[in-house]
C-alpha cells in the first residue's frame, strides 16, 4: 500500500501497514496464532482509529455546514431588507414630505396670527 499518513491518536497508516505485513509474513514461524492474533489486534486499532478520524471529520463538516447555513440566512435578510430601501416610493415620500411641511407651515401662521388679535385687542382695550 503506497500512501501514508495519521490517523486519530497519532497512529500512523505506513507504520500498522508496515506491522501487519512483518506478523503477517512472520506468521510462517513457530506459533502463527500468536501472530495472528497480533496482526487482528492491529486491525482493531487501525479501525478503531479510522472510526474516530471519522467521527472528528463529520463533527467538522456539521459545523461548517451549520455555519454555512447562518451565513446563508443572513444574506438573505440583507437582500430583503435592500429591497425593500431600493423598492421605496420615492415620488410618494415626496408628496407626503411637501404636505407635512405645508401642514406645519399653516399651523405656525395661525398661532401667530392668534397671537398678533390677542396684542391688538389689548392695545384696543388700553
Amino acid at each position: 500500500m503506497s500512501g501514508s499518513g495519521t490517523l486519530a491518536g497519532g497512529v500512523n497508516t505506513s507504520s500498522v501497514v508496515t506491522a501487519v505485513t512483518n506478523t503477517l509474513l512472520s506468521s510462517a514461524g513457530a506459533n502463527p496464532g500468536s501472530n495472528a492474533q497480533a496482526t487482528l489486534a492491529l486491525i482493531n486499532s487501525a479501525i478503531a482509529s479510522v472510526a474516530s478520524l471519522r467521527g472528528t471529520i463529520g463533527a467538522n463538516i456539521n459545523r461548517l455546514q451549520a455555519a454555512s447555513n447562518v451565513e446563508s440566512v443572513q444574506v438573505q435578510n440583507l437582500t430583503a431588507a435592500e429591497d425593500q430601501i431600493t423598492a421605496a416610493n420615492i415620488p410618494q415620500q415626496v408628496t407626503n414630505l411637501s404636505e407635512y411641511s405645508i401642514l406645519n407651515q399653516s399651523g405656525i401662521s395661525a398661532l401667530a396670527q392668534a397671537n398678533s388679535a390677542q396684542q391688538s385687542i389689548l392695545k384696543l382695550l388700553q
